[in-house]
């Protein structure tokens, strides 16, 4: 018996046969599955954080912000974007709008930390079970960091894209407190129309200032985060009335609002104004200020449209109402003269009403400017700039006529010729370089004999002044407008006496103020400093004076 128990223990306690240990190449396979698997995770990881923000970018953030234009007087006249975007500081954005942000796209903020995980679990479900990026669950940072750096991390709807945003965001609450997020939330959304940011779009669709903002009006702009186009007031009022009524009520739920201020506000018709500026301050003016920006921004580093300079101008917007009302009153009354002188020649021609009074529009220029600073005040390049936008003030070449001749008189003066010297006031014909003759008269088709020179500028006497450049020689002519500031080229034939050559009338107002400084030029300037954003002055002007 106690042989078999111990027989039977023996056979008990022996140890199940092993099994044979794996082949090397399983081993092999096992280690390399594990391997690829661990070199693919870092590929992919490498591959998402490439081209990432890093900290110290994310320091420095600069979003595109619009460029603005000041008078001599600090008041704003125009503004540079290539997308309206007018950054304002947190404590500038009324706080219902805060709060409907809040309500509205994410009320956790001061909870989570760039990701909300509350909201993370059904997006992940939907996503796997249709195998693409069909829900999201952005967090207020993860918009942030899509519309700071869409370029970086991109813009495609895919889980790669969600993956870069959900780190860009990380990075981001670990850089800033959460009104900076905020803030910059609110100054960098996309509200439709071209416009970026709540100041923008304040001025844009309700014509105001942020802070004027009423509390269905914030909850307006709010509602249109979420579509611009589909939710557009001015184009889809019912809808947006819907989606506001939404964002009012989410207001109503987080207690922002009382339930009485809930049934008032939902009730308000949304009316949206066209805060678009067609009639600016001098466009004329400004439009000369952008092509002088854009030929400057290379020499000074900057991006005229992004970067929110802040440009001080010569305008002075109180000459320029004044040159605006002027021409308002007398344009029609030149219209009317116009239209009596060409009468008879549309009737000969028989050319319809419609033509005629389009051919036969009066424009305009007109400049006023500091003869001693050389800072331009005032200027109109047309009579409607939406209509053309071609400036005649520094654009157009027009035969200056009898205006030219105080160069003439002047070449004479400085070289010997004394204001009672005489010449005579008789007919005369001249040949011209070009083998053309050209035989003047005075306005008055008048002459007699010996006459001052002094008279013959006074009356403007066309003969006194032909024989005046036959003697002094129209080069020397030519040389001493130059001198003066016109910068156009000039022939030098006789008829030049009489202003035959074409001129910028910019050149020609600059010119006549060399009479009124002394003899000195002062170079026309439109800009007398650029700030960049931060308020440092990156570029400031000084006269540029010239013995004339």
């Amino acid at each position: 018996m106690s042989e078999y128990f111990l027989q039977n223990r023996d056979e008990r306690s022996s140890s199940p046969p092993e099994e044979p240990p794996p082949s090397p190449w399983k081993r092999r396979l096992i280690w390399g599955s594990l391997a690829v698997a661990v070199v693919g995770f870092l590929a992919y990881f490498i591959f998402l954080i490439t081209g990432l923000p890093d900290l110290t970018e994310l320091e420095n953030v600069h979003p595109a912000q619009a460029t603005r234009l000041y008078d001599v007087n600090g008041v704003v006249i125009h503004e540079l974007f290539k997308y309206s975007r007018i950054w304002v500081p947190y404590d500038a954005i009324p706080e219902h709008v805060v709060q409907a942000a809040l309500a509205t796209e994410d009320r956790d903020v001061p909870n989570h930390w760039g990701i909300n995980i509350k909201r993370v679990i059904k997006p992940i479900v939907v996503n796997l079970i249709n195998l693409s990026y069909v829900e999201g669950f952005s967090t207020i940072t993860m918009q942030v960091a899509r519309n700071l750096y869409v370029k970086k991390i991109g813009f495609e709807r895919s889980i790669s894209r969600k993956l870069r945003e959900i780190l860009t965001a990380i990075q981001i609450e670990r850089t800033y407190s959460k009104q900076e997020i905020l803030e910059m939330y609110l100054n960098v959304s996309y509200f439709g129309r071209g416009a970026y940011g709540i100041k923008s779009a304040a001025k844009k669709y309700f014509n105001k200032d942020v802070g004027d903002l009423s509390v269905e009006e914030g909850a307006m702009l709010i509602a249109l985060l979420k579509g611009p186009a589909y939710y557009s007031p001015t184009r889809h009022p019912q809808r947006a009335r819907q989606r506001r009524n939404v964002v009012l009520h989410n207001m109503y739920i987080c207690d922002y609002l009382s339930r009485a201020q809930f049934d008032s506000l939902k009730q308000i018709e949304v009316v949206s104004e066209d805060g678009s500026d067609r009639s600016a301050v001098a466009p004329y003016f400004t439009e000369y200020v952008r092509q002088q920006l854009n030929a400057l921004q290379k020499e000074l580093g900057v991006n005229v449209y992004e970067d929110g300079l802040n440009v001080y101008t010569t305008l002075d917007i109180r000459y320029q109402a004044i040159m605006d009302s002027v021409i308002k009153e007398q344009l029609p009354k030149l219209q009317e003269g116009v239209y009596k002188k060409l009468q008879k020649y549309k009737e000969e021609k028989e050319i319809p009403d419609s033509v005629f009074a389009e051919k036969a529009k009066v424009q305009i220029a007109m400049v006023a400017l500091d003869h001693h600073t050389g800072e331009i005040r005032a200027m109109v390049g047309g009579r409607d700039f939406e209509e053309s936008k071609f400036n005649r003030a520094v654009q157009a070449r027009r035969q200056p006529g009898s205006t030219f001749k105080p160069f003439l008189y002047a070449a004479a003066i400085d070289n010997g010729y004394k204001p009672t010297d005489k010449l005579l006031n008789q007919p005369v014909v001249l040949e011209n370089p070009d083998g053309t003759r050209w035989t003047p008269e005075n306005d008055d088709r008048t002459f007699s004999g010996l006459t001052t020179l002094r008279e013959g500028l006074r009356r403007s006497m066309n003969l006194i002044s032909a024989r005046l450049i036959l003697e002094i020689g129209p080069q020397t002519v030519v040389d001493y407008a130059h001198r003066m500031g016109i910068k156009t080229p000039l022939r030098p034939y006789p008829s030049l006496a009489m202003g035959s050559s074409d001129v910028i009338p910019l050149e020609m107002i600059s010119a006549f103020g060399v009479f009124a400084n002394q003899g000195v030029r002062v170079e026309p300037i439109s800009i007398l400093r650029i700030e960049d954003r931060y308020g440092n002055t990156i570029f400031q002007s000084t006269p540029r004076r010239s013995e004339a």
